[in-house]
């Protein structure tokens, strides 16, 4: 109910720009973008929280993921001797190796699941123009050895898209838990001092450890992407308003970095104010080095399709986008998308004294709510005589990009990267094609 409350703030203050999406990591709730506070009301009322799958249900012997994934994949004789003596306390008629491979397969393909459709979102947002903010309200999970080492992929793919991801202890304040499930069987045979039922203190210490580590996956994809981690905390409307907000000041820092580049490796960095002023910094701890490929003409495309997904406009390049269109019938149009490009601001580097630049130019047409309608990508090879290069720097260079559109409003993005000395621009307009 407190999600529900704070999420209603949020729906009432929705500007004409702002969309929002709502997906449940089961899959059986999904809106994709809207600006429409009802049809977010409507999906909100339909998400039902549920215990987890194991919740409440006692096994013998009572064995939970986090535990067999250290018997199997970490070999860790403890757990394994817990579990052992569990089986003879209770006299658990199973055969235990089967018992500790079908949890840890059943856990395996549940985290796994949930890891992937989490990525899935990540990959559909990274698409979505503008500031991008995921807000993830769970109790956490376990990140077994066996089906995912890490959780790099879903922060790589959120940190190069520039996602921030905050996350919400759905557990709200809570207390590890040391005691045994309530429905768990009596314990046989204990006497003060037998190490029969010793175990059981043992068991404990990875129930809370278990707990302890579905609450650092939260905090990893926080800290990572550059957001915040909301946890031991009744209030969940507050946490969830202020995971919801916008910063109030926000600034973009770049640096060079030093030493090789390219790497494909995370690198670690922190922000830090030298004032002493008492400031509360959202900023990501590090970044992802992209890998140098080994096809210019490929990394070139690649920068191109990652910066029209972006709202920031950039200019390095002059470039001016007009756009016109001619009505086909009443429900279709030709919008005509004209990049006017300043010549005289391009970098260029001289070959058989000819001035050459190899430039990449997207154009995208995206609807209200953010989603790609159609997108076209263009090579210019430019070879340009002396006397070519004098008149069009006076005249530019027009590039047309051609679209058959429904009538309705749409946000056209243009990029240009040359190929000398990493020049790139990105500009939007805003068309209108009349009903």
């Amino acid at each position: 109910m407190a999600v529900h409350a704070a999420t209603e703030k949020l729906f009432a203050s929705l500007t004409p720009t702002d969309r929002v999406a709502i997906y449940s990591t089961q899959g059986d709730v999904q809106q994709d973008y809207t600006g429409d506070a009802a049809t977010l009301r409507k999906t909100l009322a339909a998400i039902v929280p549920h215990p987890a799958k194991d919740e409440g249900h006692y096994e013998c012997p009572n064995i939970s993921y986090y535990q067999a994934d250290l018997i199997e994949n970490k070999h860790d004789a403890d757990a394994m001797q817990i579990a052992i003596v569990d089986a003879t306390v209770n006299n658990c008629p199973l055969n235990l190796q089967a018992t500790v491979d079908r949890i840890l397969r059943q856990g395996d393909l549940q985290t796994q699941a949930t890891y992937q459709y989490m990525v899935a979102i990540v990959k559909k947002l990274a698409s979505m123009p503008g500031q991008r903010v995921l807000v993830y309200v769970s109790p956490g999970f376990i990140l077994g050895d066996a089906v995912l080492p890490d959780n790099s992929d879903l922060i790589e793919r959120a940190v190069r898209a520039g996602v921030v991801v905050n996350t919400i202890d759905a557990r709200g304040l809570y207390t590890a838990d040391q005691m045994p499930d309530m429905d768990a069987p009596p314990q046989v045979g204990a006497t003060k001092g037998d190490p029969m039922i010793d175990y059981r203190g043992i068991e404990g210490t990875y129930r809370m450890q278990a707990q302890f580590e579905s609450g650092q996956v939260l905090a990893g994809m926080a800290a990572s992407t550059g957001g915040t981690y909301f946890h031991n905390r009744n209030d969940l409307d507050a946490a969830m308003s202020q995971a919801l907000a916008a910063p109030t000041v926000s600034y973009v820092l770049g640096f060079a970095p030093q030493g090789p580049m390219g790497d494909g490796k995370f690198h670690k960095l922190k922000v830090e104010l030298t004032n002493g002023k008492k400031y509360q910094i959202q900023a990501r701890n590090g970044y992802y080095a992209p890998k140098k490929s080994l096809d210019p003409e490929e990394a070139a495309k690649e920068d191109v399709r990652e910066a029209l997904f972006s709202q920031d406009e950039i200019v390095s390049v002059p470039v001016r986008l007009k756009t016109q269109f001619y009505k086909l019938d009443d429900t279709s149009a030709q919008l005509t998308v004209l990049t006017q490009l300043d010549v005289s601001g391009v970098r260029f580097r001289k070959a058989d004294g000819r001035s050459c630049n190899d430039m990449v130019l997207a154009t995208g047409v995206f609807d209200v709510n953010g989603q790609l309608i159609d997108g076209q990508m263009k090579e210019i090879a430019l070879k340009l005589k002396d006397a070519t290069m004098e008149r069009m720097s006076h005249t530019g260079l027009t590039i047309k990009a051609v679209f058959t559109l429904k009538p309705g409003n749409y946000v056209v993005r243009s990029v240009v990267r040359g190929s000398e000395a990493g020049q790139l621009t990105s500009q939007n307009l805003v068309a209108t094609i009349p009903r």
